[in-house]
């Protein structure tokens, strides 16, 4: 499992979500994840949530949504966000130092 992973939740039916968490803790219990949101129900804000395509649709990363699940609940990976780092970036600042 890599930094910017999408995968899906094993527990969760097609629920997406993005690893945010970086490899160098790879081997703790826990992963840092943000969920992946449709842009067809949810309203976007685009500096707070970037949007990046998956499997045909358009999804917005819940990054003020982030939360800590334990590896074992994490499933296959769909596709990478790696494209969108410095969004993501950019949305995670705007969480945790508010600019």
């Amino acid at each position: 499992m890599q930094q910017f992973d999408i995968r899906r939740l094993k527990d969760a039916g097609p629920a997406l979500i993005v690893v945010l968490q970086h490899d160098v803790l790879a081997n703790a219990a826990t992963v840092v994840v943000a969920p992946l949101l449709s842009t067809k129900k949810y309203k976007v804000s685009p500096r707070l949530h970037p949007v990046i395509e998956v499997e045909g649709e358009f999804y917005m990363i819940g990054t003020e949504l982030l939360f800590a699940i334990e590896r074992k609940r994490i499933g296959d990976k769909v596709d990478t966000a790696i494209g969108s780092i410095d969004d993501i970036k950019n949305a995670l600042d705007l969480v945790f130092i508010g600019f």
